[in-house]
Parts: structure tokens; sequence; C-alpha cells
């Protein structure tokens, strides 16, 4: 016997963020500021990062499957702020390459600015 679904929490194609207000409060971004999301999906919480580092900061947000992309990038263009989007796998990269993969990442999102 399949167990029933609820009621979805949210409308069908709208995205809420889980845990935001806590994950805010752990990385307590501030203007300025740098953050990769490696699983930036639909920016849920990448939305509300760009927002508080504001036009002097950055964001790099990596997804693995490229149709999140469009959206993510509409979503965070209307934040206004400078940020990178790329269609990128973090998984199974030691830290020492994923440092230098973010580092490139970031230079190269300079460039499109």
């Amino acid at each position: 016997m399949g167990r029933s679904r609820g009621q979805r929490s949210t409308s069908p194609g709208e995205h809420r963020p889980v845990l935001l207000d806590e994950v805010l409060a752990a990385l307590a971004p501030a203007p300025g500021g740098v953050f990769v999301d490696c699983t930036v999906g639909w920016a849920g919480h990448s939305v509300e990062l760009l927002r508080r580092v504001g036009p002097s900061g950055r964001l790099i947000g990596l997804d693995l499957d490229p149709d999140n992309l469009p959206r993510t990038r509409e979503r965070l263009e209307a934040v206004g702020f400078p940020f990178g989007l790329h269609h990128s796998n973090f998984a199974g990269l030691p830290a020492e390459q994923l440092l230098e993969r973010m580092i490139e990442l970031s230079l190269r999102t300079e460039e499109h600015l």
C-alpha cells in the first residue's frame, strides 16, 4: 500500500528554499562578500545571498542540471548584482581542486561583467 502524499506547501513551479533564515544566520552574508552555491538549483538561497552581498560582492552558482540554469539566471538577474552561473558538478572533486575551480569560475565571472 502506497503512502499518500499530502497537499503541497507551494504551488507547482514555485520554489521555497528550505531553512532559509537558518542558512542566512549561519553564513552571515555582508556587503562585498563572496559566496559559492555548489547546488544552486532554482536559486532560492542564492537570491537572498546575492541581495545581501550587494553590488560589491559576488555570487557564483554551480548546478549539474542544465535545465535549472535558465530559470536560475532569470531569478538572479532580477536582483541586479553581479553573479556567475555555471553548468558544473562539484561532487567528487578533492577540496584543493574545488577551490581552484571556484577561483577559476570567479575570474571568468569577472570577465563577463
